[in-house]
């Protein structure tokens, strides 16, 4: 009986150990917490990863007491029924309380783990550490979403550009973009469609010049046209003048009137500072700025005027910032100058068509640009260019100083200061006196044509030419010619052998021998030498005029023939002063002094009134 008994309880220890050997339900594992278990929830692979360790090491250790607890309790059992079951009683009180404290320190294990999983969580959330580490695509907009103010880095913008949506970046560059924009445009790829999408429409500013034309680029093709203009006017006018933001508006075609101006000062304020070329003889400018006759010189002096009332309106304009007319970057195709050419630094009028290279300009500090038409305002030398035509390519500001003026279309240069300087393609050097003159280029009705209404140096033929006021056109019968223009401004060509048709027209054209002057309706012409100057006079016909009487001994250089349509002259030197020839050779001007020699017939007749 009593061996029964005790095989009975052999079997009874051994089940126990099978029982117990066995993982505890008191011991785990217990779940993570809830904000853990959430795959969408910023730091739940994070807080997983913390906790799954700790609560294995828990539970194992809780598993390990209940096993060694039972084993203890069956040992008891085994001694208890030796002994006819007298102390079994202990055995059981003693195997409670010992697996309810494993079971207690289980618990509190777990309560422990939990508190610190969760505290890694929220540390990573509030700290924003988790753009620091791998977070899931599942994680990352929620992430984004809790910590709008995150941070003071944005590496996770840069880890997360293929996770987010395109909301969750627009949140994200909302709120912190203000704060982060260093990190962000460290970080950002603005090749990446989306955080390019959301850059255009959150209107993010940038402090780079690479995610602005990277973002611009990107879009050109991908966004709403409107958000990118809207992306471009955000942005600083430092981001907008460099060349790589540049060449991106040109190839998106994103137009900024707001700014144009501003932009182009920055583009220009690293210009070369030109030189200004020698101006016209100081003789020559006085004789023609002052003329003798009052109204001429009242005529010049009120086109002056008009010109500085223009120029002071446009420059105010300028300095105001006001942009009228729709303006575009544009790559200078086929500029005549080597550093615009190709180059996204020409700026386009839309509505007169011209447009303009800005590093052929002196800097901001001397030039402005303006936008009511196309204006190039000179402040150091108070002239303006106004730029019109599509194939007008806009003025150059050359290393000698002269001023290049386009072929095509139509510039018209005012001039208030001391005058300017300029050339043309077709290499006449020019210097152009105060008031206006505008040059007719390909495109217009008369090419290659100078319209002024003031006067006009061309120092390879030594001949300046310059307006006569209607007061003075209206003293003699005008020319009949059909067809012509009667423009009361001067009309001057180079080199056509023939008149504009135009009513007051002189052409200068260059010979091996002589200069040929055709003169048509009215102008004052002048022979330029260095200290003095040769006049003429052009009233239908072309003829002496009076100021020789002030221009004595004077020797030209050159020679030239006059062509008036009815007469031809021959002027040339000779001996130290200058003689007009008629066809047949007789001297019609000089402007040598009177002889006192007298003639025997004259001597005779001093004779003979002497002594009556």
């Amino acid at each position: 009986m009593k061996m029964r008994k005790i095989i009975i309880v052999m079997l009874f220890v051994i089940l126990m150990q099978i029982v117990y050997g066995q993982p505890s339900a008191g011991c785990g594992p217990t779940p993570a917490p809830a904000s853990c278990l959430d795959s969408l929830a910023c730091g739940a692979k994070e807080c997983v990863a913390v906790y799954e360790p700790l609560d294995a090491a828990a539970s194992g250790t809780c598993n390990s007491a209940v096993a060694k607890i039972m084993a203890e309790y069956a040992e008891c059992l085994a001694k208890c029924e030796e002994n006819f079951g007298i102390t079994c009683g202990a055995c059981e009180t003693k195997k409670e309380a010992g697996l309810e404290a494993t079971f207690s320190a289980y618990k509190a294990a777990v309560t422990t783990n939990k508190e610190l999983a969760v505290a890694t969580q929220t540390g990573i959330v509030k700290g924003g550490s988790f753009f620091l580490k791998l977070i899931p695509c599942s994680e990352m907009i929620n992430c984004f979403m809790q910590t709008p103010s995150f941070i003071q880095t944005a590496e996770g913008l840069k880890m997360a550009r293929n996770c987010l949506s395109l909301q969750a970046i627009k949140f994200f560059l909302g709120q912190v973009g203000n704060i982060a924009y260093e990190k962000i445009d460290k970080d950002a790829d603005p090749t990446e469609p989306k955080t390019a999408q959301a850059m255009v429409e959150e209107n993010y500013q940038t402090h780079s010049t690479t995610v602005a034309a990277g973002v611009i680029n990107t879009c050109a093709n991908n966004c709403d046209k409107a958000a990118l203009t809207n992306f471009v006017k955000a942005q600083d006018s430092a981001i907008l003048a460099d060349p790589s933001v540049r060449s991106a508006m040109v190839n998106a075609q994103v137009n900024n009137e707001e700014k144009a101006l501003e932009v182009s000062k920055v583009v220009m304020s690293n210009n070369q500072n030109y030189q200004s070329a020698q101006t016209m003889p100081a003789n020559a400018k006085e004789s023609l700025e002052n003329d003798p006759n009052q109204a001429q010189s009242q005529y010049f002096a009120e086109n002056a005027q008009a010109a500085k009332s223009e120029l002071d309106s446009e420059a105010a304009k300028a300095a105001g910032q006001v942009t009228t007319n729709q303006v575009v970057w544009t790559n200078c195709p086929g500029h005549r100058d080597g550093a615009c050419s190709g180059q996204p630094n020409c700026i386009q009028d839309l509505k007169d068509g011209a447009s303009q290279c800005l590093t052929v300009l002196p800097p901001s500090s001397q030039v402005d640009i303006g936008f009511s038409s196309l204006h190039v305002i000179d402040k150091k030398q108070s002239s303006m260019f106004t730029l019109k035509g599509t194939e007008n390519e806009g003025v150059v500001y050359q290393q000698d100083g002269f001023v290049n003026i386009d072929k095509g279309g139509t510039t018209k240069i005012s001039v208030a200061g001391q005058g300017v300087s300029a050339t043309d393609a077709n290499s006449n050097q020019l210097y152009i006196g105060r008031g206006t003159t505008t040059y007719l280029g390909t495109g217009s009705e008369s090419p290659e044509t100078y319209l002024t209404n003031t006067f006009i140096f061309n120092p390879k033929s030594s001949v300046a030419v310059a307006a006569v006021n209607q007061q003075e056109q209206q003293k003699l019968r005008e020319s009949r010619a059909i067809n012509i223009n009667r423009d009361e401004k001067l009309s001057l060509t180079f080199d056509k052998q023939k008149l504009s048709l135009y009513m007051n027209a002189v052409d200068i054209s260059g010979f091996a021998v002589n200069y040929l002057i055709l003169t048509r309706g009215f102008s004052n012409i002048k022979l330029v030498e260095r200290d003095k100057s040769f006049p003429l006079a052009s009233r239908n016909n072309a003829k002496g005029d009076s100021l020789i009487v002030k221009n004595k001994d004077v020797a030209i250089s050159k020679g030239y023939n006059v062509n008036d349509g009815t007469y031809n002259y021959i002027i040339k030197t000779a001996g130290s002063s200058t003689k007009v020839f008629a066809e047949n050779g007789k001297t019609i001007e000089d402007s040598s002094p009177m002889s006192s020699e007298v003639s025997p017939r004259q001597q005779i007749l001093l004779y003979k009134d002497a002594f009556t």
